[in-house]
């Protein structure tokens, strides 16, 4: 058996790019091969605990559920909550947290029932290692970006205010 230290010879980047950005070509392709293609806000960020594991002091977390803005879709429809779109990220899938206030790139399956299914850390790409010309490339490839409403916090926060009054009553 070789030594953990003969394993990894060398560190090289994988990722195709010195710049620290995702090329273009690859995220295009990869948008082919998904459900769901849009840019996101993330407004809500909530641990997943497993209290069946969990103990007096320590907690067992699962993951995180978000709540996210939507920017823009490329492809796809995102089921929304009261101007939100909500999903889990099971940590045996991805162990990066996104981070509240941020952007981000998803590229995502969906369920059946519409749901959105994270699969690896491959599906979540934080905003600053996509070119500022990734929409345009994508429009030119024929992926047309649209953008929900309501798309404000305080849209959000009317469409909130609105629905609580309405069952209230």
């Amino acid at each position: 058996m070789e030594p953990a230290s003969a394993v990894v010879e060398e560190s090289e980047d994988t990722s195709g790019e010195a710049s620290g950005l995702l090329d273009d070509a690859q995220l295009l392709e990869r948008m082919s091969t998904v459900d769901l293609v849009m840019a996101v806000r993330v407004d809500v960020a909530l641990e997943q605990i497993n209290l069946a594991l969990s103990r007096d002091g320590n907690y067992v977390s699962e993951g995180v559920r978000y709540g996210v803005t939507v920017d823009a879709v490329w492809k796809g429809s995102p089921l929304t909550e009261q101007g939100l779109v909500y999903f889990n990220v099971p940590l045996n899938k991805c162990y990066r947290t996104m981070l509240k206030n941020s952007d981000y790139l998803l590229l995502v399956n969906t369920a059946d029932d519409g749901t959105i299914r994270i699969e690896s850390c491959d599906d979540i790409v934080p905003r600053e290692v996509v070119s500022d010309q990734f929409a345009a490339i994508a429009t030119q490839a024929g992926y047309s970006s649209t953008t929900p409403a309501p798309n404000s916090a305080t849209d959000r926060t009317a469409s909130y205010n609105s629905h609580t009054a309405n069952s209230s009553q």
